[in-house]
């Protein structure tokens, strides 16, 4: 019914996969930007927790019902010569519906329609039951080059995302299962004699066509932080997702069997402005510790996230 990590997250996706990419920022006040030079890299992992309740502005109405999705995803980027960085991840992603419709909503197995219609055995089933369903997302993989200019970091690049199997992508569901293809840049400075410094991304994503519908869209967003000491950082974060794809009105309801209804979860609009802090904290020589706190203040044909909160343990050599 939602499919997010987009984002995470998702998130945004996530949230947070394609999102939470953060540009570099100097480890500590008036410090010299890191050099980035060959061999350098990172591991990580990243445990979220969503939950959204209802729509912003679908049919089904403000109370529809509960999403819930746990996440933990591994991270892992690597500085293959000096300034050229790669990254991949791949999220582990729980998710659950419940509400006044987990028990009413039923979805044909899609794998046994054929362009003549459904087999004998093709019998629509209750998916939405209010159990968690786990399985892994999506894999994320990028290029970045990273150079400073006058005092800023600048990180073109680009990430390809593309589905680790053929998981469901209707119903209580962990994603869109589309491959997407996306172009930007990540902008990070810190301001002279000062601890203040803030963090710009924008990238454009080519994201797969059904049924004739152009599902590509815009993440962007600007963090402003402080660092309080050489380990300890905070900054308040925005996300923001503008694109192409079907609003829920247009989508309507069933019959189950519309075309437009069955493939609806992959060229759906969802759309969001999201509003949030972390917290971030180096220990020891290689380690780094970020909580993150979000929340949606806006969307269009999505549903309402009313918090995420993550932590992600980075460890780097």
């Amino acid at each position: 019914m939602f499919n997010r990590m987009t984002m995470l997250v998702l998130g945004i996706a996530a949230a947070q996969s394609l999102y939470a990419q953060d540009a570099n920022v100097p480890p500590s006040p008036n410090s010299a930007p890191a050099p980035y030079a060959a061999g350098q890299g990172s591991v990580g992992i990243e445990v979220q927790n969503a939950y959204y309740h209802g729509d912003f502005d679908g049919p089904a109405g403000k109370n529809s019902g509960d999403v819930r999705f746990l996440a933990y995803e591994l991270e892992a980027s690597y500085f293959v010569a000096d300034g050229w960085e790669i990254r991949a991840s791949l999220p582990y992603i729980k998710s659950k519906f419940g509400g006044p419709l987990s028990s009413v909503i039923y979805h044909p197995e899609i794998s046994c329609l054929t362009p003549a219609g459904p087999t004998p055995a093709c019998r629509p089933t209750l998916l939405d039951n209010g159990q968690y369903h786990g399985s892994f997302q999506d894999w994320d993989a990028g290029v970045r080059y990273h150079f400073d200019y006058d005092g800023t970091q600048i990180a073109p690049g680009f990430d390809l995302v593309v589905p680790s199997h053929n998981y469901a992508y209707y119903g209580d569901s962990i994603g869109q299962r589309n491959t997407k293809f996306g172009i930007g840049v990540e902008l990070s400075h810190q301001f002279d004699f000062s601890n203040f410094f803030y963090q710009a991304r924008y990238e454009y994503f080519f994201n797969t066509p059904h049924l004739g519908y152009n599902n590509n869209y815009n993440k962007l967003g600007l963090d402003v932080g402080y660092f309080f000491s050489p380990a300890l950082s905070a900054k308040l974060i925005t996300d923001l997702k503008v694109g192409n794809g079907i609003t829920d009105q247009e989508i309507g309801g069933p019959p189950a069997l519309n075309p437009i209804w069955l493939n609806h979860d992959r060229f759906r609009l969802q759309d969001h402005g999201i509003v949030g802090a972390a917290v971030d904290y180096v220990f020891g020589d290689h380690y780094d510790l970020q909580t993150t706190l979000e929340h949606a203040v806006w969307g269009r044909s999505n549903g309402d996230l009313k918090y995420e909160a993550d932590i992600r343990l980075t460890r780097s050599f």
